[in-house]
This record gives C-alpha cells, sequence and structure tokens, in this order.
C-alpha cells in the first residue's frame, strides 16, 4: 500500500520531471535517507526508474536523477461534433504522441464516431481512460438529455462508449471542459472562483467555484442560451454584460474568461466596463488564453486530455488509499 509520501513523490515527478535525491528531500521534506528507501520503493514497484546523471562538479559520485517509468500506458482526450471528431492520444506520464481529427459519416452515432477516431491511433492498445467532449446537456451517469437540432445524440452515450472501446469512459459537456483547460492552462490557472463564457453557434457558460467544476444536479448548469448569440457588436456586448451579470448574482466569480471567434480584449474590456456601469459586481472579464480556430486543438479537447491524464494517473499512481 502507497504511503501519503510515495503519493506525494509521484506529484512531484508528475509536476516537475526527473528529480534528484537531494531536491526529492528538500520538497518532500524527508530525510535523505528516508528519501532513498522511498526512491526503492517506487523502483521495486516499478513506478519509477533512473534517468541519468547529474554532473556536480565534486570529487565522488555524480547525482542520479529519477523519473516516473515510461510505457504504463495511454489516455485519450477528444471532442465530438456532429460534423467531426477531434482527438488526442497522451501517455499517462504527459507526453502527447498522437492528434488526429476525423470527418463525421453521416448520421454517425456518437460512440461510432468516438471508436473510430481512437481506433485510427497507432497506440491505442494501451489506453486506460477515455474522456470525452460533446455538445447538449450531459447527466452525471454519461447520458445525453439534449442536444439542439441533433435528437439521435440522446441517450446513454457514456456507456455505448465504453461498450464500443472496452475502456472506461467519462462523457462530459464541451464548454464544462473547455472551462476545466481554462482552468489548468489558460486565463483562469490562479483562479479559483471564475465563470467562462463561450459563444460560438449559442451562447453557454461553465462554472468553476472554490477549484472545482459545478455541473448541477442534472448536468445543465451553465445552459444559459439555447438561442443564437447575436452578431452585431452593440447586441453581443449587451448579451454578453447581461449573461456575466446573471451569473455573478448566482455564482460571484472573481472571473469571468469569454471565449470565441469575437472573444478579444477589445470585447472583454467594454463588458467588464459595462458590468460595473449597470450593476453591483465587479468580476474583471479577460478573453480566453487558448487558441480556438480551425487549425488549433480546441480548448475543449484540452480539457478532455486532462481530466484523462487525471483518471489515468489515478489508475496508474494512486488506486490504493494511503495509510492515514
Amino acid at each position: 500500500m502507497k504511503s501519503r509520501s510515495d503519493h506525494r513523490v509521484i506529484e512531484l515527478l508528475l509536476a516537475k520531471g526527473p528529480l534528484d535525491r537531494p531536491a526529492l528531500a528538500e520538497f518532500t521534506g524527508l530525510s535523505r535517507p528516508s528519501t532513498g528507501e522511498l526512491i526503492t520503493r517506487l523502483t521495486l514497484a516499478d513506478l519509477v526508474e533512473e534517468d541519468g546523471e547529474i554532473a556536480t562538479g565534486r570529487r565522488g559520485p555524480n547525482a542520479m536523477r529519477y523519473r516516473l517509468r515510461r510505457g504504463r500506458g495511454t489516455v485519450a482526450g477528444l471532442e465530438i461534433q456532429p460534423d467531426h471528431a477531434e482527438a488526442v492520444l497522451a501517455d499517462v506520464e504527459g507526453t502527447v504522441l498522437e492528434r488526429i481529427r476525423v470527418k463525421a459519416r453521416r448520421n454517425e452515432r456518437p460512440a461510432t464516431l468516438v471508436r473510430r477516431a481512437v481506433r485510427s491511433f497507432e497506440e491505442a492498445d494501451r489506453l486506460l481512460a477515455v474522456v470525452v467532449a460533446t455538445p447538449g446537456i450531459v447527466d452525471r451517469q454519461g447520458n445525453v438529455a439534449f442536444v439542439s437540432d441533433h435528437p439521435h445524440w440522446a441517450g446513454p452515450q457514456g456507456v455505448r462508449m465504453a461498450e464500443a472501446l472496452g475502456v472506461p469512459v467519462v462523457l462530459e459537456n464541451d464548454t464544462n471542459l473547455a472551462a476545466v483547460a481554462e482552468h489548468r492552462f489558460g486565463a483562469a490557472a490562479d483562479s479559483e472562483n471564475f465563470v467562462l463564457l463561450r459563444f460560438t453557434e449559442s451562447l453557454s457558460a461553465g462554472l468553476v467555484l472554490d477549484g472545482r467544476l459545478v455541473r448541477g444536479a442534472h448536468g445543465a448548469a451553465g445552459e444559459i442560451g439555447f438561442h443564437p448569440y447575436q452578431r452585431t457588436a452593440t447586441e453581443l456586448i449587451g448579451q454578453l454584460t447581461e449573461a456575466v451579470i446573471a451569473l455573478c448574482s448566482v455564482a460571484d466569480p472573481e472571473l469571468a474568461v469569454l471565449s470565441g471567434p469575437q472573444a478579444t480584449a477589445e470585447v472583454a474590456a467594454q463588458v467588464q466596463d459595462e458590468v460595473a456601469a449597470t450593476s453591483l459586481f465587479r468580476p474583471r472579464v479577460v478573453p480566453s488564453a487558448l487558441p480556438d480556430g480551425a487549425e488549433d486543438q480546441s480548448p475543449a479537447t484540452q480539457g478532455a486530455l486532462a481530466l484523462a491524464w487525471d483518471r489515468g494517473r489515478d489508475r496508474v499512481y494512486f488506486e490504493e488509499e494511503p495509510v492515514r
């Protein structure tokens, strides 16, 4: 059974990459002998391996660095839309291996589209976890309750995808996963309470409060606009301002992130000024820091991959409860 110290070393190597024993002892607060015993235990458990020596410039042996053992498995993050699937395969240690984009066939079922995309990877045989971003309302059981204009996507899609792939699958709303990506890698990396307003064909929101994604009782949290957003500049600013004020009255975020083709710094600044001028709320409003063009990996795919890494790492490194 892994101890808290084992978990701490694994977390450090995931976050910082290869480290030597003195660095691990410093970060964990353990003595060097205890750190040495811990490294030996993790090496024998096939979780850690040597990564080469570091020249110290002093007499005596050089310091040895250690890293997480490679080849423990892969994870995949996908975004599916009625016309395409975008997928990324990575190893559980954090290296992206492959990226693909697959065109959807006419009336193709979500599970079939996901299976076809994942099987396009050369290294798909070692999958530990898959997370899929989809439009629509997704409940906690992975059932799609509603997708505008695509009723054939409704149903227990999460179960169908897991059966099609033979590995655990998490299905989540695409805007929610875009919010996860913004929190991990983007403009909200330093914020524990923020809302993401995503406007593409329609306006939707993702909420992160106290560092956790808010889904609601039925997966519908953030579904604030089933109608198309207004495309003229004045109407867009007005609609985004109303949305930010409404979300502030419910969630009280410190930050609102705008995501979409028109999410510029100028638009964000105008919305921030309008919110301050017409309400009691004073959130910062900023554009997304993640690229979201046709040639870029979408924020939803990035969020899916982030959660896939979490789940894959839980299976490999943190499956057991730490000793209390």
